[in-house]
């Protein structure tokens, strides 16, 4: 039976690992078909070349992260630079628009011309909906999606050109749990599949939107935060092995360490819930705690078995092989499943 849990565990982190990995190729723009303007004589529909606007972001804050509530707040930086020739006015790019959450605050810092090129630059406070990675949580690498459209201009109007060599994220950045590993910054496109109405457009067919997509990602600092939410539960498991090796006569501390490890167990279990949303998930977090309640309560079973064993039958020799073999395989299996999970999920 350990040996299952541990090859299914195993292959259930490794499974997850690879899914957000997936995931996050997605995010970085990697499947993404780029923004593509078709001129007459191909036969197909003859599109204006749009104008090309530089863009660029420097994050200098990322606060109030809650893995819960989905969300965080991002203060950034946004520039943009275009020829002073282009039919694009400082009110035009003063219509972006954060496409996966709420714009807070918006301040107009420098606008200038020079040497032909228009220059704008916006100090902004936003409050993002982050789609959190659940599936190893604690130990999930995350991605933070910053995503900045014109509201009402599409890739046909303007595209935007991402300035990779001055957008950064400031080394005063802390997030809590975290550290920064990468921070990149692409155009793309991004297709609504829907005229929203708009009578210039077709209901049905997709219209494409330039956007410029920061993605910063994220790893745990260590497994500091995983062993600060099961260290209650591991000493509850110990506690419960080590009643293995009380004799099955002493009914109180016999059966009382295992039902009080229980207890511990499932209240760990009920505070670790309480950090992430309410989904259909099986988190690492909700395996640690099943395997670590399932062993507590086969130490449980252990217990009533041996006394049958001790009581009943008189087989006291048998009774005391018993409990030194289930201690001894539930021991090793509990400590070899926790660090091969651990180890495939990170």
């Amino acid at each position: 039976m350990e040996l299952g849990c541990v090859v299914y565990g195993v292959a259930w982190a490794r499974n997850c690992r690879l899914s957000a990995e997936a995931r996050f190729s997605e995010r970085l723009g990697l499947d993404t078909e780029p923004v593509r303007v078709t001129r007459s004589g191909s036969g197909q529909q003859s599109l204006p070349v749009a104008p090309r606007v530089t863009a660029g972001v420097y994050v200098d804050e990322i606060s109030d992260v809650s893995i819960r509530e989905l969300s965080c707040r991002v203060g950034f930086s946004v520039w943009f630079c275009w020829p002073e020739t282009a039919s694009l006015t400082a009110e035009d790019l003063l219509e972006f628009t954060v496409l996966n959450g709420r714009v807070e605050s918006s301040e107009l810092e420098q606008q200038f011309v020079s040497a032909g090129q228009r220059y704008l630059r916006c100090r902004v406070l936003a409050e993002l909906s982050v789609r959190w990675e659940l599936d190893r949580f604690p130990l999930d690498r995350q991605q933070i999606v910053l995503a900045i459209e014109h509201s009402r201009l599409s890739a046909s109007e303007l595209r935007f050109a991402a300035d990779t060599a001055g957008s950064r994220i400031s080394s005063r950045v802390v997030v809590p749990m975290w550290e920064v590993i990468d921070y990149s910054v692409l155009d793309t496109s991004h297709a609504w599949q829907t005229g929203r109405g708009d009578p210039r457009r077709s209901s049905v067919e997709p219209v494409n939107w330039s956007q410029l997509r920061v993605v910063i990602s994220l790893r745990p600092r260590g497994w500091g935060f995983h062993l600060k939410l099961f260290q209650c539960v591991y000493v509850a498991v110990a506690i419960a092995a080590v009643a293995l090796l009380i004799p099955a006569n002493c009914l109180d501390p016999r059966f009382g360490l295992g039902v009080g490890g229980l207890f511990a167990a499932v209240a760990n279990s009920w505070m670790t819930s309480g950090l992430i949303p309410d989904t259909g998930l099986m988190t690492l977090a909700d395996v640690v705690n099943g395997v670590s309640i399932l062993t507590i309560l086969v130490t449980v079973l252990e217990s009533t078995l041996s006394l049958h064993l001790y009581e009943t039958c008189g087989l006291r020799d048998l009774s005391r092989f018993l409990d030194k073999g289930c201690f001894l395989l539930l021991s090793v299996g509990y400590v070899v499943f926790q660090v091969s999970i651990v180890l495939a999920s990170s």
